[in-house]
């Protein structure tokens, strides 16, 4: 898709251009320049950084520079898109939890199996901690598959320009296993 030193740091500047909401909204700057978060604190998420890491993924997807992604509430404290996004023939829907501390997760969990009916899912979690996985499986077998988790750490990585989706595909009998492929973007 994109070669070369000269693309890769094109790619780079438009990515983090994307996401300069999503740094903004972080309480401090040593909280935005801490490696491998596995949490946003509250004072971040007060500050939206949930919406501003949508709305970054939503422009990266699309391509659009210059409109940000029409968020609703889908569930108290889950905020997404009312539309989806084509990405390499697949569509995709994205969505954030808003805070962990506020919202019934049984309702989360069914409001993202119904996100991911017609699309795949790529849900932003403030932290790691968030036992989603394992309710959606337990209430909807073998539907977590269609639901992408981003968390804090992985956020970061895309809005510094330092990982970018490289790919979408699938393999197996009737395309039953769906890969989203990251690639690292070297440094020059």
């Amino acid at each position: 898709m994109f070669e070369g030193k000269a693309a890769h740091t094109r790619l780079r500047r438009i990515t983090v251009r994307n996401f300069a909401s999503y740094w903004s909204a972080y309480a401090s700057e040593v909280e935005a320049a801490r490696d491998q978060k596995l949490e946003w604190t509250e004072p971040s998420l007060a500050n939206g950084i949930v919406r501003a890491a949508v709305d970054g993924l939503s422009r990266v997807l699309s391509r659009d520079l210059t409109h940000g992604a029409a968020l609703s509430e889908h569930a108290p404290g889950l905020i997404g898109e009312d539309g989806h996004h084509e990405y390499q023939g697949y569509r995709f829907v994205i969505c954030g939890v808003e805070s962990a501390l506020r919202i019934p997760l049984s309702a989360v969990a069914w409001n993202l199996i119904e996100m991911s009916r017609e699309a795949f899912c790529l849900c932003v979690l403030p932290s790691v901690r968030i036992a989603l996985w394992p309710l959606i499986e337990e209430k909807y077998p073998g539907r977590t598959a269609s639901v992408i988790p981003l968390f804090p750490a992985d956020v970061d990585a895309i809005a510094a320009g330092r990982v970018m989706i490289e790919s979408c595909g699938s393999r197996g009998k009737g395309g039953g296993v769906f890969l989203m492929v990251f690639k690292v973007i070297n440094s020059y």
